[in-house]
């Protein structure tokens, strides 16, 4: 712009004067106006104007820098305030291997040990140096890469401090653009030797923890209740399951199944997770069967998680089914006894209430009941087999199995007649070849007064238990 300039001493000499004012505007930013008077005979030139013009510019882009200056310096007094107060460092620094510090906050003194002052430029220890040989290559390539990507930066190394102390540092920090355009590092460095000590503990904890579930003989594993995933399993299971299932879903590594089992105790353990959760169950994948200690644990993350102890009860189960067969064995031949003296000695009653009772404690194909009916003669009395009851056969005199049990009075068992035996066979019923053989006298007191016989079509199993309930002598093997 222009204007008339009011009387000036110039105007003498040069003639008429006129004012120009230019504004100082730098990235569109105002920074004041350049006023200037010039006599008219110049203001007539472009020449001149556009020089004024250059000068205004120039003089626009020195305040703000200037301004810029003012503005950065109030931000790092601001920033030195606040980071003052906090346990730790903050920095700028540039981008080399030696960690050239613009500048360091107050918290450097309780940090490194030394003063921010001889961080700064170099002047007396080069912050490179004090990162642990280890991790100075390690923190260089994963800052570059940083900066490569446009991505802040996390690093943990070891420092050395002032008085010769080793530390363990965390820090994060971006690049941004430096004046000149170069990268120049900005951050945060905290001290985490203390966190990283109790870490280090904690795992030492849990490694201790893991090592003693290892040594324990019993099945012990760790899911989640929400995903049921397997988050833990002790050395036990694994060798039961001949795989580490950690990462699978329990009912799938535990159970076989491919959804969450019906009988899952999740919901009752979660709707008290102070309380155990005690019970039985037969694992089909394993073919054991364990009592079940479930609780709900704080697991390291902070979520509830599913603890379980099995502690395996087969052979436990095993030694009740036998007592409860031992025990039903011991009370056959009492309830056969008071049968048969209900019967009155009915010869009929007494051969179905025998058969009845031995079926109970042998499952069989053929039963047969035979009685000395002289010195040389015997009779087969009572015959069943598949096909039904069949009338009663003389057996030949001194031959066969029969009058074997009847001259030795001992028992025999035989498992596999296919096998061979060192008898004359004699067949009875449907004629049907038997695989397995039972047979045990009957006594009146001391003597022998019969055979009760039990045959199977398959081969079978010596059932040394069951003779000794019925008072039989030991089995005898052909």
């Amino acid at each position: 712009m222009s204007a008339a300039c009011p009387p000036c001493p110039l105007a003498a000499h040069y003639g008429p004067i006129i004012a120009l004012a230019v504004r100082l505007e730098h990235d569109g930013e105002v920074h004041g106006v350049l006023v200037t008077g010039m006599p008219t005979t110049f203001a007539a030139y472009p020449e001149e104007a556009r020089l004024f013009g250059e000068i205004a510019s120039d003089l626009a882009y020195a305040l703000a820098m200037i301004r810029a200056r003012e503005v950065r310096e109030e931000a790092e007094r601001r920033l030195v305030r606040l980071m003052g107060n906090l346990p730790g460092m903050a920095y700028r620094s540039r981008n080399d291997r030696a960690r050239t510090m613009e500048f360091a906050s107050d918290g450097c003194q309780e940090l490194l040990g030394y003063e921010p002052q001889a961080l700064v430029g170099n002047r007396e220890v080069t912050y490179g140096d004090l990162i642990h040989p280890d991790g100075r290559d390690r923190a260089w390539d994963t800052i570059q890469q940083a900066i490569a990507c446009g991505e802040p930066f996390t690093l943990t190394y070891r420092v050395r401090t002032a008085t010769g102390g080793k530390k363990q540092l965390w820090e994060r920090g971006i690049a941004v653009q430096g004046e000149d355009g170069a990268p120049i590092l900005e951050g945060f460095i905290a001290d985490i030797t203390d966190r990283m000590r109790a870490e280090e503990a904690l795992r030492a904890d849990r490694e201790q923890l893991r090592a003693l579930f290892d040594s324990i003989e019993q099945v012990i594993y760790v899911t989640d209740p929400v995903t049921n995933e397997v988050l833990f399993v002790n050395r036990h299971l694994k060798e039961l399951l001949r795989h580490d299932p950690v990462g699978g879903l329990c009912f799938r590594e535990f159970q076989g199944r491919d959804a969450p089992c019906e009988f899952c105790t999740n919901e009752i353990i979660l709707k008290d997770k102070e309380k155990p959760y005690v019970w039985e169950y037969h694992n089909p994948v394993l073919d054991r069967d364990y009592l079940i200690t479930d609780r709900i644990i704080r697991w390291s993350d902070g979520r509830d998680v599913r603890f379980d102890l099995a502690v395996d009860i087969t052979e436990r189960k095993k030694a009740e089914k036998r007592q409860a067969q031992l025990l039903q064995r011991l009370t056959v031949p009492h309830r056969v006894a008071q049968e048969i003296v209900r019967a009155a000695w009915d010869p009929e009653q007494v051969y179905t209430t025998i058969h009845r009772a031995v079926a109970e404690l042998m499952p069989a194909e053929a039963f047969v009941i035979s009685l000395r009916q002289g010195e040389d003669e015997a009779e087969a009395m009572y015959l069943v087999d598949e096909g039904g009851r069949h009338p009663p056969e003389g057996l030949p005199p001194g031959e066969g199995m029969t009058w074997h049990v009847l001259s030795s009075g001992r028992a025999v068992f035989i498992p596999d007649v296919a096998q061979g035996i060192p008898f004359r066979e004699h067949r009875f019923g449907d004629k049907k070849s038997v695989r397995s053989i039972l047979a045990v006298p009957l006594r009146i007191g001391a003597e022998v007064v019969g055979m009760l016989s039990t045959q199977s079509y398959r081969p079978g199993r010596s059932p040394r238990r069951t003779c000794r309930s019925w008072r039989c002598s030991p089995p005898m093997r052909p």
